[in-house]
């Protein structure tokens, strides 16, 4: 949803995970080019249902399929004219599929790259009668609100969460919205050692594989951990619908992803949720209720067996 400037001048630095997000901060914007009245940081979701839509899961392999980004300082995307690139890509993909996409109703020229932000803003906007707050989504793509409204209505963080969650393509109308991104799932092992084993044993696992791991920075290493749990419990899809030209398949991160680790890889959501889940965020009072419900649905069939 941000600018094509925001992330043709991502650094890795940029992007850290917090709670149950992947957060990207931006040090320049159109309207504060030195970094100044800097709003955010935003938050964005996994979308554990539909693979093909998760930026999670798309981020995951792009970090693991070109591992080097992940050291210092290094641009997310290296090379120089990558928005030019990202055109090209875009505007081949439209071409190549036009067919299909008159089928929707699309006509010849109606699509540029503009339209991803433009059409994101749109679902948020006005894809559902519980949507988020205009603000939360101006601020978030920064649009000007005009007069008064610029100068009293600021950036908070629920507000922007629920903009993340709504842009992940989650449904809002579902108990399914307050779902936990993959992550790795230690519950089950009743030994408080043996738990705090086998996190060791999965962390060092991912780290051997990384390039120059001693120069990565301590919370991109908690976003390497959360993309690889995206990786693991993905892990079939991408076997089966990844295309055999993909980079990624040649990772080790792909090629060698053992089952024993991948079972450990889990989607929960806000009514089996354990204290090893990542804190709900971005979650609105009725998908809250709808998700007490199903809690209580639960725990009342679990009485009647």
């Amino acid at each position: 949803m941000k600018r094509a400037e925001n992330c043709e001048n991502a650094k890795i630095t940029h992007i850290f995970w917090a709670d149950d997000s992947l957060v990207f901060e931006f040090a320049k914007s159109k309207g504060h080019q030195t970094g100044e009245d800097h709003v955010g940081p935003w938050h964005c979701y996994a979308n554990p249902e539909n693979p093909h839509l998760c930026l999670v899961l798309a981020t995951a392999r792009y970090c693991f399929a070109y591992p080097d980004i992940l050291v210092g300082n290094q641009a997310l995307f290296e090379g120089a004219s990558q928005y030019n690139r990202y055109s090209k890509i875009f505007l081949q993909f439209v071409n190549d599929n036009m067919e299909e996409l008159k089928l929707l109703g699309v006509k010849e020229g109606d699509l540029g790259t503009h339209s991803v932000r433009k059409g994101v803003a749109t679902m948020v906007a006005a894809g559902c009668t519980v949507s988020p707050p205009i603000v939360s989504l101006c601020v978030r793509v920064g649009w000007a609100m005009g007069g008064v409204k610029d100068k009293y209505l600021h950036y908070e963080g629920a507000g922007d969460q629920y903009v993340g969650r709504c842009a992940s393509c989650l449904d809002q109308l579902k108990k399914e919205f307050a779902a936990s991104p993959p992550y790795f799932y230690y519950t089950g092992i009743p030994d408080e050692l043996q738990r705090a084993l086998k996190k060791q044993e999965i962390e060092t696992f991912i780290m051997d594989r990384l390039p120059h791991s001693n120069q990565i920075h301590p919370r991109t290493k908690k976003m390497i951990i959360m993309a690889y749990a995206s990786i693991c419990f993905h892990y079939d899809y991408l076997k089966t619908h990844m295309s055999s030209k993909c980079p990624f398949r040649a990772s080790p991160f792909f090629r060698d992803c053992p089952t024993g680790i991948r079972t450990y890889a889990k989607v929960v959501y806000r009514w089996n949720k354990t204290d090893d889940t990542p804190l709900f965020t971005g979650i609105p009072p009725h998908v809250v209720l709808l998700a007490e419900m199903e809690k209580l649905t639960e725990q009342m069939l679990s009485l009647a067996t």
